[in-house]
This record gives C-alpha cells, sequence and structure tokens, in this order.
C-alpha cells in the first residue's frame, strides 16, 4: 500500500508547462502515431478503474471500437490528427483524475497562450470576468459579463469546451472551461484555432460592448513567492494554480508562510478575530511544516479557524490525515477499495484503513475550537476527501460552491513514441460510513456561497459557531441546498431538509431552478419520488432549454421527452397536485 500511496489524488503535476519545441522529424510518421494511439486505448482498457461505470460498455467493447476506429483514421496527416485523436478520446470520460499531456516533440506552441484575463461561473450560471492583469489588456474589467465568443452564445463555447475535457462532475466541467477558454496550455491544446477572439460583453452599466483581443504568450507559475518577485520585471507572468488552472485564489498582500503551499493570513470584524489557513495542495508539505504553521496560527488568538480550500489542488492521504488529525479529527480512517492491481492487471477489492500513516502523526498544535471550510469547484481530489471526511466528522461548517467530485487519484503511462503522458485512475476509495463514492459527487456545501470570503464573514462570521452545522439564515438550509441535494443525488442530504420544514420546496433557488426540474437530466426515478410524495408541485416551467416551455409535468408525459413509462408512472402515481 505505502507504494502506491503517494501517488493518489494528484491532478494533473506532471503536466509541464515550460518551453517546448517542435522537433517531429519521425520516420513512418502516421505508424508511430496509429500505433501510440492504440497503446493508450489498450492502457485504458486494461487499467483504467472507472471505464465501465463511465461508459457503460465492457472493457473489451471499448478495445474492439477503438481499434475498429483506429483503422479508419487517416494518420498520414502527421501529428494534428494524432492531436485530435488524443482529445477525443479524452473526451470521452468525464473524470476529473483523465488527463494527458503532449511529449516535447508535439507541443503546438512555444510557450502557454493566454487572453489577459480569468472567467468563473456566477452564481446565476452567468460568466464573468473575475480578474484580469492589466499589462495584457485594458480593454476589459473585472465584474464584466460575457455575453458571447466569436459570435456565439458564451454558454455555447463553455459547453464545447466542456466537452472536449469533461470533468467528474458538471459543477467542475464548467468551472474549468470557464479558466480553460482564456488560457492555452502548449502540452494539452484544447483550442485548435488560436485567432483573435471578439467577446461580447456587458460593463456595469448594463452596455453591450465588443472588443476583440489576441492571444499572447506567457509566462507562468505555479508559485505565489516567484509570482510576486518577477511580476514587476516581467509583464507576461501568471499566477497558476497547483493544477496548472489560471487562479482566483483569495491571496492578500500581508499573507504569511511557513511553508509556500500553507499560507495564512488574519482578519478582525464583527468583535470577532478569524485566521485563513490557505493550503494551496495537499502534497508538497509535510506533516512537520503543517505543525510549525498551526504553531504561529495559535499564537494569532483567532476566535476562529477558516481553512480556505477555493482552488486548492489535490495530493496525497498522508497530507488529507495531517490536515484532519490538526483540526481534532482523530478517528480511524477506513475505506472500501477497488483497483486493478499495477502490475498483475488483477481486479482486487476490500476493505482497508490508513494506520500506517495515522500512528506515526505526533502535532503539537492541534486546533480544536470553531473552524469553517471554505470549497469551489476546484477543490479536489484530495480537498474533496477532506471535505467529505470534515462533514462526516461533523467538523466545523463548509461554505461556498459544489467541490469537484473527482475521487479516484490518478497514474501516468508514457507512450512509446510520441512520449505523449496519459493519466487516469487505477483505484477507487469510498470512506466507510459514507453513502456514496466521491467519484461524480461533490461535496455540498451547507451555505452556498459564491463572492468574497471576506465579505461572507463581514455578512455572516458573527453567527457561526462550530455547533451550526446548517445555514445562517434560516434554520439550517437553503432552496440552493436543496437543489444542489437533487441534483448530486445526495438522498440523505434531501431527505433531511425535507424533515427539517426549514425551505419551501416549490420555490425557485438563486439561479432560477426548481428542485423538482433537477430530477430531469438523470430521469432520477428515487428522487422524484421522493420530492413528489414531500408534496413538490412538478406543474412548474423548469429552466431547462430541453422542456421548451412546457411544464415539468407536462414534459415528463410528453412523446418527445426520453423518459422511461416507469418514470411517467411516478409522476401520475406520486404528484399531490391536480393540473
Amino acid at each position: 500500500m505505502k507504494k502506491y500511496i503517494i501517488t493518489i489524488l494528484l491532478v494533473a503535476f506532471s503536466i509541464q508547462i515550460g518551453i517546448c519545441q517542435d522537433k517531429s522529424t519521425m520516420t513512418n510518421e502516421g505508424n508511430i502515431y496509429k500505433e501510440d494511439y492504440i497503446q493508450a486505448c489498450k492502457l485504458i482498457s486494461k487499467n483504467y478503474i472507472y471505464l465501465e461505470k463511465k461508459l457503460n460498455k465492457t472493457r473489451e467493447e471499448f478495445l474492439e471500437e477503438s481499434m475498429n476506429h483506429a483503422q479508419t483514421v487517416d494518420w498520414s496527416k502527421g501529428k494534428s490528427q494524432f492531436i485530435n485523436q488524443i482529445r477525443k478520446l479524452r473526451a470521452k470520460f468525464n473524470d476529473g483524475h483523465f488527463s494527458w499531456s503532449l511529449g516535447d516533440d508535439l507541443c503546438t506552441n512555444e510557450y502557454p497562450k493566454f487572453l489577459g484575463f480569468v472567467l468563473t461561473i456566477g452564481a446565476d450560471e452567468r460568466v464573468y470576468v473575475e480578474k484580469v492583469y492589466p499589462n495584457f489588456t485594458d480593454k476589459i474589467s473585472e465584474g464584466y459579463e460575457i455575453v458571447k465568443w466569436n459570435g456565439k452564445d458564451i454558454g455555447e463555447e463553455i459547453e464545447r469546451i466542456g466537452k472536449v475535457n469533461p470533468q467528474s462532475t458538471k459543477y467542475a466541467t464548467d468551472e474549468i472551461a470557464a479558466r480553460r477558454l482564456i488560457f492555452e496550455l502548449s502540452n494539452q491544446p484544447l483550442i485548435e484555432d488560436m485567432k483573435p477572439v471578439t467577446i461580447t460583453y456587458k460593463d456595469e452599466k448594463g452596455i453591450i460592448c465588443d472588443v476583440t483581443l489576441n492571444w499572447k504568450d506567457c509566462k507562468a507559475t505555479v508559485s505565489k513567492e516567484k509570482y510576486n518577485k518577477l511580476k514587476d520585471k516581467y509583464e507576461d507572468i501568471i499566477l497558476l494554480t497547483r493544477s496548472l488552472m489560471p487562479s482566483l485564489e483569495e491571496i492578500p498582500e500581508d499573507v504569511k508562510y511557513i511553508h509556500p503551499s500553507l499560507l495564512y493570513y488574519s482578519r478582525e470584524m464583527n468583535s470577532k478575530k478569524y485566521t485563513i489557513l490557505h493550503p494551496r495542495d495537499f502534497f508538497y508539505w509535510k506533516m512537520e511544516d503543517l505543525d510549525n504553521t498551526f504553531k504561529e496560527i495559535v499564537n494569532e488568538k483567532p476566535d476562529v479557524l477558516v481553512v480556505d480550500l477555493k482552488d486548492s489542488a489535490g495530493g496525497a492521504f498522508n497530507q488529507v490525515l495531517f490536515l484532519s488529525n490538526i483540526l481534532n479529527v482523530q478517528k480511524e480512517f477506513k475505506f472500501f477499495y477497488d483497483k486493478i492491481h499495477e502490475e498483475t492487471g488483477l481486479r482486487l477489492t476490500g476493505n482497508d484503513n490508513f494506520n500506517f500513516i495515522t500512528d506515526k502523526i505526533n502535532l503539537n498544535n492541534v486546533w480544536k475550537g470553531d473552524v469553517i471550510f471554505r470549497i469551489n469547484p476546484l477543490t479536489c481530489s484530495g480537498g474533496d476527501f477532506f471535505a467529505r471526511w470534515m462533514q462526516l466528522s461533523n467538523r466545523g461548517i463548509i461554505i461556498g460552491r459544489p467541490s469537484a467530485g473527482a475521487g479516484g487519484g490518478t497514474d501516468g503511462f508514457t507512450l512509446d513514441n510520441t512520449k505523449t503522458t496519459i493519466q487516469f485512475p487505477l483505484r477507487e476509495r469510498i470512506i466507510i460510513g459514507d453513502d456514496k463514492s466521491i467519484e461524480g459527487n461533490s461535496v455540498i456545501p451547507n451555505t452556498i456561497y459564491y463572492g468574497d470570503l471576506i465579505d461572507f464573514l463581514k455578512e455572516h462570521g458573527k453567527e457561526i459557531s462550530d455547533n451550526d452545522t446548517g445555514n445562517i439564515s434560516n434554520e439550517g438550509h437553503t432552496i440552493d441546498q436543496l437543489c444542489d441535494g437533487v441534483l448530486s443525488n445526495n438522498i440523505e442530504l434531501v431527505n433531511k431538509i425535507i424533515a427539517s420544514s426549514s425551505v419551501d420546496i416549490n420555490q425557485k433557488d438563486s439561479k432560477g431552478f426548481y428542485p423538482i426540474g433537477m430530477v430531469l437530466p438523470m430521469n432520477n426515478c428515487e428522487m422524484a419520488i421522493i420530492l413528489l410524495d414531500a408534496g413538490v408541485n412538478p406543474h412548474v416551467v423548469p429552466r431547462i432549454s430541453d422542456t421548451k416551455g412546457k411544464t415539468v409535468y407536462d414534459y415528463v408525459m410528453s412523446e418527445e421527452s426520453d423518459c422511461s413509462k416507469y418514470f411517467k408512472n411516478i409522476f401520475k402515481e406520486h404528484s399531490k397536485y391536480k393540473k
């Protein structure tokens, strides 16, 4: 177990962002690309733990289809064809741990390309400019809403990038698509046409404007320390997260650290002192780094500790357990495992624990006070497991946006000819006591919040205590939390909210969605029964374009829907509302 534990939960750490040079002068070029494509398909067929779950087909069926497809491809088109096919292969798997990186000889650009600003998905599901690098552009400002991209609706562009690079959940797929729409890695190109981009935006006054921006080379670093030192010297440098996304981490100028992956700072407001810890990853730091950091945090004498996991990258279970223990969650971490053995290829299942890690934990600065956690769709892998473990342990409250729901870990393979690498999970772990896998299931915050952390603490901080695990403003829950629970199939949470009677289950959430409308994308029979039995009204028009203006009930019953007879009968038999 020790052999593979270090590699678990990494998210694209192997992707390099340095200079790449095109040196492709291969003989039998087409055959080389075909061989590597077939090798990639065989590796996936043999080793990918979620293959049957993600594709709804057997490994043999996948491999046969892939081999047949390889025979139909015109490989004489060279590296552009190979890149296109690897990109399409990746697009089959909605998995945040499934990634690829071209060998140096195939990199499409010498440097990463950047448009000069960073996008994010807002609470209303619209796309906003969250950060601008003024050295790149002065034609667009923070807070602008992006309406169109090269004349197309921005939603279509987000969806297009999301289909090329699908993640484990829709939350992560959309957010990462927004970040990658403005940033192109030279060894993982998602955008085929690097021509100037015409952007239609809405400014702070609601005025619609157009601007055309050129892609520019950029120097990208994951080091906040290096970025601070070089930003005045190099106008083209930008900060990336540890998972190589354009960063939207909230890191103030007065931040402190013992280790550069464990940043902290303090703020006083509402007669309380908050110390915010921002772990940038769950990999690069050691137990001693964490203990020394908490020694300084304890010396700050905060009333509340905030662990800010916004944009935190994944890492290893070692760090997950170090951080859990220093927050006084010191119980045994047991899990069910399902893995494919690296050497034999045999599939193994069973129960295990991480006692070999926890038995060696020795921390002197354990925090037993109040704690708040903030997560978002880039909180992935190790961050996913940590947040879920805190939730299961009833430690503190969680605010922010749903996490990435990426739970498998990653292992890398290098293709023989092109030296392209592909990464995907060989194993899954499910925490014993949890009712579902991390993979594909986001951690849902107690309180959904899209704004800045400090703004949240100013508005709600004084109302929070460690015993308050619900919503701050209305007896424990929100309609947003209910809708997110329905969409993520979190049956326990949905039943809890309904039983609390603290939410009107027939109202819209902050994005305009009804809870009953959220059962439609997956034809979720069990969730439909729960909601209808609780008295939800199905005669409402959901904010889902596929229904074409019909009510949920009418759409389910219509011939144009793809709903099963069983699903239709659920609505007939369980609805308490007459049309």
